[in-house]
C-alpha cells in the first residue's frame, strides 16, 4: 500500500515504544523498573474525581462547544489574567484533547508548506514530527549540557531564514529539565517580534520547577510579544491527569478562533468528562500541586545523586520537569553480555533487556550522546533502578 508523503516521513514515538516494550516485559512476569514514561505516578486528585462523579451519575455526557465549555475557558482565562496581569477572556482560550493536540493544532494553523519551525535540541520527540505533519521543515538548534541546555537569542537568530514561521519554546524542558533564563526568553521573544515570527510556548511543566525557580513565559512581556505568542499548557503533568486528555492554548483571539475551527472538524470537541475534571483541578484546592512538587524535588535529588555515582556517566542538574538527561557516550564501544554498544538506542535496549530498566535513548530527542530517565516513580524504584544501572555499567568490558 502507498501512503501520503507527509505520513510516510513521520516516525513513531520512541518514548511510547520503549514504554510499550517495558509493559510487554512486565506482562511476561519480568520485574522492569520503567523510567521511560513521562507520566506522574500520583493518582488524580480526590476532589477532581468527586466533581466528575456527580456529572457521570447524572448520565448527561453530551457534546460541548468545539472550543470547550465556557466554564473551563473562563477558568483558564482568569488563571492567566491573574498570573500575568493581562485581561484574557474566553475568546483567548481553546480547550484541546491534551496539550499535545494543542501544539499540533497550533502548528496546523500557523504553518504552510515550506515554512520552518525552530526549537532547541534536545527536543521533545513530537516537535519535528508535528512540524512535518503541518508541511513545515523542523530546524533544531543545538544546546549543550555544559551550558545548562540554554537556548540563546544569538543561536536562534543564526538558525533563522526568511522561511522561519514559528519558534517553539519548551521550558521547563523535556527531556533535559532545563529552565530557560529570563534573559533568553525575553531576547528570543524580542527577536520573534522584530522578525514577525510566531512563538509557540510549551509550558506543560511550568508548575514543576525546583529550588524556588519560576519559569519565564513570553506572556509576561509586552503587547508586541503577546500578539504573536500562543502558550500551551494542560492538566496532565501538574495534576497527574494524563489519561483525561485535556490541554489548552492561550493566545490572540483570531488564532484561537482558527484553532477552534480546525478542531471542530478533527474531534468535534474535547472529552466532556475530562473538561469537568480539568475545571475542578484548576479551580479547586491547589495544595496538591506544591505537595507533589516537593516529592518530585526529593526524587530529583535521589536520582541525580545515584546517576552521578555511576562511573562514566555525567549529568547536569535539571531545574524542572521530572527527568534527568545523563551523558552516556563514554560507554559507547564497550561490550555487554550480548554485544558492543553502538549509540544511545543500543544502550537503552541493552539496559532494558539485561538490567530490566526502561530508559529512552537520546537519539529520539535529537542527541545521541544521552539517555533520558524519568523520576516520576517511587523512591524505592529509583534506588532499585540505580543499583541495576550501576551493576550493568560495571559489567561492561572495554
Amino acid at each position: 500500500m502507498s501512503f501520503s508523503k507527509r505520513v510516510s516521513e513521520v516516525g513513531a514515538s520512541m518514548t511510547l515504544a520503549m514504554s510499550a516494550r517495558s509493559a510487554a516485559m512486565r506482562a511476561e512476569g519480568i520485574d522492569v523498573v520503567n523510567l521511560s514514561a513521562g507520566e506522574p505516578d500520583f493518582p488524580t486528585p480526590a476532589h477532581v474525581l468527586d466533581a466528575v462523579r456527580a456529572d457521570f451519575e447524572a448520565g448527561q455526557i453530551k457534546y460541548t462547544p468545539a472550543a470547550g465549555t465556557p466554564a473551563l475557558r473562563d477558568a483558564v482565562a482568569a488563571l492567566y489574567s491573574e498570573r500575568f496581569g493581562h485581561d484574557y477572556e474566553r475568546g483567548n482560550v481553546v480547550i484541546n484533547c491534551g496539550a499535545k493536540h494543542s501544539l499540533y493544532v497550533a502548528l496546523q494553523v500557523l504553518c504552510d508548506v515550506g515554512d520552518e519551525v525552530l526549537f532547541a535540541s534536545p527536543y521533545w520527540v513530537s516537535y519535528p514530527e508535528m512540524a512535518r505533519l503541518a508541511g513545515a521543515k523542523p530546524v533544531a538548534v543545538r544546546t549543550v549540557s555544559d551550558e545548562g541546555f540554554q537556548l540563546t537569542p544569538e543561536a536562534v537568530e543564526a538558525a533563522m531564514t526568511e522561511r522561519t514561521k514559528v519558534i517553539l519554546l519548551n521550558s521547563p524542558s523535556n527531556p533535559s529539565g532545563a529552565v530557560q533564563s529570563d534573559d533568553n526568553i525575553a531576547g528570543i521573544a524580542e527577536l520573534a517580534a522584530r522578525r514577525g515570527v510566531w512563538i509557540v510556548s510549551d509550558e506543560i511543566y511550568d508548575q514543576l520547577c525546583y529550588d524556588g525557580l519560576v519559569a519565564a513565559s513570553p506572556l509576561s512581556l509586552g503587547p508586541e510579544v503577546r500578539e504573536r505568542t500562543i502558550v500551551v499548557n494542560g492538566v496532565s503533568k501538574t495534576y497527574s491527569m494524563t489519561g483525561w486528555r485535556i490541554g489548552y492554548a492561550v493566545g490572540p483571539a483570531d488564532v484561537i478562533q482558527t484553532m477552534t475551527r480546525v478542531q471542530s472538524h478533527e474531534t468535534s470537541a474535547p472529552n466532556t468528562l475530562g473538561q469537568i475534571a480539568a475545571l475542578a483541578a484548576l479551580t479547586g484546592d491547589q495544595s496538591v500541586v506544591s505537595e507533589r512538587r516537593e516529592v518530585f524535588a526529593r526524587r530529583r535529588s535521589l536520582m541525580l545523586e545515584g546517576v552521578r555515582s555511576i562511573p562514566g556517566i555525567e549529568c547536569a542538574e535539571p531545574q524542572g520537569a521530572f527527568y534527568v538527561f545523563p551523558k552516556v557516550s563514554s560507554l559507547y564501544g564497550r561490550r555487554s553480555a550480548v554485544g558492543t554498544i553502538d549509540g544511545s538506542l543500543d544502550l537503552s535496549m541493552h539496559i532494558l533487556e539485561q538490567a530490566q530498566v526502561g530508559t529512552v535513548p537520546g537519539v529520539a530527542f535529537g542527541d545521541d550522546d544521552y539517555i533520558r530517565l524519568s523520576y516520576a516513580t517511587s523512591d524505592d524504584r529509583i534506588v532499585e533502578a540505580i543499583d541495576r544501572l550501576r551493576a550493568f555499567v560495571e559489567s561492561l568490558s572495554a
